[in-house]
């Protein structure tokens, strides 16, 4: 389940910034779309950062309690 929230943030973040690329290039010089798409991609790489943060405290977990929450196939 919990890689499954993984890989569901992991597609979010490509669309994100995907997204934000695209309105920066669309944005035609308006400094206000610009802004805009700098702010989307900026969230992007926050939330890909605490993704892998979370990740990192989980396998932290894993490690220390030996409780399995990755299903490694």
């Amino acid at each position: 389940m919990i890689g499954l929230f993984f890989s569901a943030g992991a597609i979010a973040f490509i669309i994100m910034f995907v997204w934000g690329a695209v309105q920066m290039i669309l944005s035609g010089g308006d400094k206000e779309a610009i802004a805009k798409a700098r702010s989307k991609i900026t969230w992007a790489i926050v939330g890909v950062a605490l993704l892998s943060l979370s990740y990192l405290i989980f396998a932290l977990l894993e490690y220390i309690t030996g409780f399995q929450f990755f299903a490694y196939i």
